[in-house]
Parts: structure tokens; C-alpha cells; sequence
């Protein structure tokens, strides 16, 4: 047991001695003599001393059937309780901030019922709303063959203030997303508008998430056909990232963004979590941070403030959850996943 813990039982054992030491004094002032109110003391002590033996053995019985259960550390018995799913997850996936996402939305049978597991990433958005009915899929492109996960970047058309807080998907480094999203969408002979001409191309594609979270049309073209926002729906966007959001994870700590939403959901680990499956950028590399200097100064002004504000969020929820580098470390471990198969330091330059 971790000597974190073992200080923590102690006080509480500490607590309980003192509270019928306390209750045995209130009843030995009112017993006359000496020998009889040392008995009376003598008593409340060892009652003390009973409770907190208890106490300790009911916490550890506590801590180790939590750590047997889940798989997990210790960390489960001291973090905060788990949350429940929403009734209808929301995806919200922003071009190039990861596509296998989906992978576990569609594991869980609490959206997906017994056709969990049975869909991998490129699924039809007809397909998911048959299959799995606790995901909500925008009108625009519902009911159709669409991929879901190209669906899924079309935005909300102006529908986040009904949806509660049932949104869930990534964040990405606007500049890193940008550059991925170049080098995706402009490969040698492609004829993609303003390849030839990068600051055309990344003022056209900036403001992705803030265009997805705010736009009242249908956001394709991996958000080009959108024109920049205005200061008044950047503020907007930065609301819904606080209020609309029931998980947040960054694509440049996916591991960590995985076994937090194990930890905040209670899901159990599963191995296409982490996987570097159904992914390829166009230079064919898999683990990728992109030279800024190809950016020549350009700046996502708009996306970098939600990206400020969402890794805000995610980094206070892995305290509450009681997720770290450690706890995670062990959790995809015993989901048994290869290196080789694995995202190399839960990056890689070619999400979808």
C-alpha cells in the first residue's frame, strides 16, 4: 500500500481513537472513583483502538477489490467517483485531431448495445444511427452512406444548446492540425484549392473547431467553406467548450486522454484504444510533429483559444480522476497492446 495512503488511514485512525477517547472521558465524569472511572477509560480505548483496526481493514478490503475489479492502480479508491455516459454522445471531430476516437465510442455497448465492437472507424453514418442508437449524428448528413466520421466533422448547425453536455472529442495543437491538414489534403498532383500556395491554404482551414462549435451550416471541406469567426462566436465556441463538452481529450497526450475517460466513465480498458489503426498520411509516416517553420508566422489565433481552454479542463481532470503518467503506464498494460501497434508517445502526424 502506497505510504501516501498508509498516512492518510492513519489520521483517520487517529480521528477515531480521539472520538471515543472523548465519549469515554463525558462518561467517566459522571461515575464516582477512581478505579471505576479508569475502567471506564481503559474501556473507551480499546473500543478506540477496535475502530480504527476496522476502519483500516474495511479501506484496504476497499482499495483492493476496486484495484482487482478495474485493473487499475490504487488511485481508484482515492479519486473522484465515476460519471455516467450521456444518454446520446455527441462526436465532435475536428479534421486531423483523431478519427479513432471512434473506435471507442462504438465499443461501448452503452450506446452501441450488442453491436459493440462489431463496427471499426470507416462506418456509415446510416450504419451507426441503426446500430448504435446512444450516438447523436448531425441532420445534415443523417441517414445517409456518409463515412460517420466524416459526419462527424460537419458541426452542430447551430443545435449545441439542446444537446446538454454530451459532446465528446479531441483538441489538437492548431498549428500541428493545420500543417497535418496540409500535408493530408495537398499531396504531389493534388488538386485541392490553394495547395500551391500554403498561407491561402491554412487562412482558408484555420478556426476548424471554432467554426464546427458555432456555425449554423453544414462545415465541410475540412472547414474551408466557412469564412473566419468573429470575436463574438470565439467567445461562443469557448462557452460551449466549458458547458457542451462531457470529455475532453488532446491528441498530443492520446494515452492519457484514453485512460481518462476510462477513469471518468468507468469503461474498461480496451486494446483499440490505443491502436494506430485505420490511419495514413500522405508522406506514409505515422508519428509526426510537423516543423513550424513551414507555417512561415502563421498563427491560428482563433482555435488556439480553445485549444488553451480545453487543455486547461483536461489537465484539471486528470487530478480529479486521479490519472497519471504511472496509472495509465499500467492500465494499457494489461490491456496487452504492442508497441509496434501502438501510437509513439500518443502522437502521431496522421490523425483524421
Amino acid at each position: 500500500m502506497a505510504p501516501g495512503l498508509l498516512t492518510r488511514l492513519a489520521v483517520c485512525a487517529a480521528a477515531a481513537a480521539a472520538a471515543a477517547a472523548d465519549a469515554g472521558a463525558e462518561r467517566c465524569s459522571g461515575v464516582a472513583g477512581g478505579e471505576e472511572c479508569g475502567a471506564v477509560a481503559e474501556a473507551a480505548l480499546a473500543e478506540a483502538g477496535s475502530l480504527a483496526h476496522v476502519g483500516l481493514l474495511q479501506h484496504a478490503h476497499s482499495v483492493e477489490v476496486t484495484g482487482a475489479r478495474s485493473g487499475v492502480s490504487e488511485r481508484s479508491a482515492l479519486a473522484r467517483a465515476v460519471v455516467p455516459l450521456p444518454e446520446k454522445v455527441a462526436w465532435f471531430h475536428v479534421p486531423k485531431a483523431g478519427s479513432s476516437f471512434a473506435l471507442t465510442l462504438l465499443d461501448l455497448p452503452q450506446l452501441c448495445g450488442e453491436s459493440a465492437g462489431a463496427l471499426g472507424w470507416a462506418v456509415s453514418t446510416l450504419a451507426v444511427e441503426s446500430m448504435c442508437t446512444g450516438i447523436w449524428t448531425p441532420p445534415w448528413c443523417g441517414g445517409t452512406d456518409m463515412l460517420w466520421n466524416q459526419c462527424a466533422e460537419q458541426g452542430f448547425f447551430g443545435l449545441l444548446p439542446d444537446l446538454g453536455r454530451s459532446v465528446m472529442g479531441f483538441f489538437r495543437q492548431p498549428e500541428q492540425r493545420l500543417l497535418s491538414d496540409y500535408n493530408y489534403l495537398c499531396p504531389e498532383g493534388s488538386q485541392v484549392e490553394n495547395c500551391d500556395n500554403k498561407l491561402a491554404f491554412f487562412q482558408e482551414h484555420q478556426a476548424c473547431a471554432t467554426k464546427m462549435l458555432t456555425s449554423t451550416e453544414s462545415v465541410n471541406g475540412h472547414c474551408m467553406n466557412i469564412p473566419e469567426p468573429t470575436a463574438a462566436q470565439v467567445a461562443l465556441a469557448e462557452k460551449y467548450v466549458a458547458q457542451s463538452f462531457a470529455f475532453i481529450g488532446i491528441t498530443e497526450e492520446w494515452d492519457l486522454s484514453m485512460c481518462l475517460f476510462n477513469a471518468k466513465f468507468g469503461t474498461p480498458c480496451n486494446t483499440r484504444q490505443f491502436l494506430n489503426e485505420g490511419h495514413g498520411n500522405s508522406t506514409g509516416t505515422t508519428n509526426t510533429w510537423y516543423d513550424t517553420d513551414d507555417l512561415d508566422g502563421f498563427v491560428d489565433k482563433y482555435d488556439d483559444v480553445l485549444y488553451d481552454h480545453a487543455r486547461q479542463i483536461f489537465s484539471k481532470e486528470l487530478v480529479e480522476f486521479g490519472v497519471t503518467a504511472e496509472s495509465c503506464a499500467s492500465e494499457i498494460a494489461t490491456c496487452g497492446v504492442s508497441t509496434a501497434a501502438r501510437r509513439s508517445q500518443g502522437m502521431t502526424g496522421s490523425q483524421n
